[in-house]
């Protein structure tokens, strides 16, 4: 039988981590084995957590109007274990679990958080996919079986995305699988963002998944294979893009890697609650407009003198329009030196 972990990054987001658990654990599946990976929380969300494993912590259904008749409630107490980094990165966990609790021991952002978790999956060795979700989502019960399903008819994709769907607008797209990236003109899109979701058929499918050039970090799977072969995620990205440059790595290494979609794999995504960026924060901008430089020298490193003029092009439009804190982010990422390993040189 195929083995799925699933890592879950949780920062001071409680409510959201434990209606993602309760929609993941109720799941037309086996049931999964779930990392949740805590980032240094400084609200109650360890206790919170805890309460909802020991059937203590009910989920309000009532905020999902158009799923709630699709779950069953998850069957509980479920069994908890809490560990160290140190414990779990080393893979010293004697005690088989149906949640592994990991305190981080500070905020290492999204990449930190998850390869914590990615390194307890492949410490225990069982580990034939790993599915790294947002805690801000609730997945369809068929979610992990499409992705599996795809990852199996498609042995050479290391990373599979799923459809996202705007949680508060489900007739919505996020993003189908994953996004294009332009080196040259310095910007990503998410591939139907902003359609209607009205299922895909077969020939559609393979085309979103021929234009892919990343995987939404939102929902992505990947192969035991992948991780054996190019690694884990960047870290120094903290937040964003981190997902397209495992993408690039995964692409550039010989034979590569390429990219799926599971269409039928619905994951409903409140988008950007995880990070307090729902309301377009400065931090959100200063973290996107300095890594995408970072992606791009690391990378493409001839486009980076363009990238630099859109980001000051976007920082004067910004100027422009009196918003002054947003502005100086812009104008100062795209004056500032950008320090970074190229690619060659990370260690897998």
């Amino acid at each position: 039988m195929l083995t799925c972990y699933v890592v879950i990054v949780n920062w001071n987001g409680w409510k959201d981590t434990c209606a993602c658990l309760e929609s993941v654990f109720s799941a037309h599946s086996p049931t999964p084995c779930v990392i949740v990976c805590d980032n240094a929380s400084t609200n109650d969300s360890i206790d919170r957590i805890r309460a909802w494993a020991n059937g203590n912590e009910p989920v309000n259904k009532s905020q999902w109007p158009i799923l709630g008749p699709h779950f069953d409630s998850a069957p509980k107490p479920f069994r908890l274990v809490e560990l160290t980094r140190a414990q779990a990165e080393s893979g010293d966990t004697p005690l088989v679990s149906d949640i592994y609790l990991i305190h981080t021991g500070a905020n290492l952002g999204f990449a930190g958080g998850c390869n914590v978790g990615l390194r307890l999956a492949m410490a225990r060795g069982d580990a034939d996919y790993v599915w790294l979700l947002n805690n801000d989502t609730v997945v369809d019960p068929g979610a992990l079986n499409a992705l599996i399903g795809t990852a199996i008819s498609q042995p050479g994709a290391g990373l599979i995305g799923s459809t996202l769907l705007y949680f508060y607008r489900p007739d919505l797209v996020q993003a189908m699988g994953g996004g294009t990236f332009s080196a040259c003109q310095a910007t990503t899109q998410h591939i139907g963002e902003g359609s209607f979701w009205r299922g895909l058929s077969e020939r559609s499918r393979m085309t979103v998944q021929q234009n892919m050039s990343y995987v939404v970090g939102a929902s992505m799977l990947v192969t035991r294979t992948m991780l054996d072969r190019v690694g884990l995620m960047q870290e120094d990205y903290f937040l964003y893009y981190e997902e397209i440059d495992w993408a690039e790595r995964a692409r550039r290494i010989s034979p590569p890697f390429s990219l799926g979609y599971a269409a039928d794999s619905i994951v409903y995504h409140k988008e950007g609650a995880s990070a307090g960026t729902n309301s377009g924060s400065l931090e959100s901008l200063r973290w996107l407009s300095q890594n995408r430089l970072r992606f791009i020298k690391r990378f493409y490193p001839r486009y980076v003198l363009l990238a630099r003029i859109r980001t000051a092009i976007d920082g004067l439009k910004y100027l422009i329009r009196g918003s002054f804190q947003a502005s100086w982010i812009l104008l100062n990422a795209a004056s500032k030196a950008i320090t970074v390993e190229t690619w060659k040189d990370i260690k897998l």
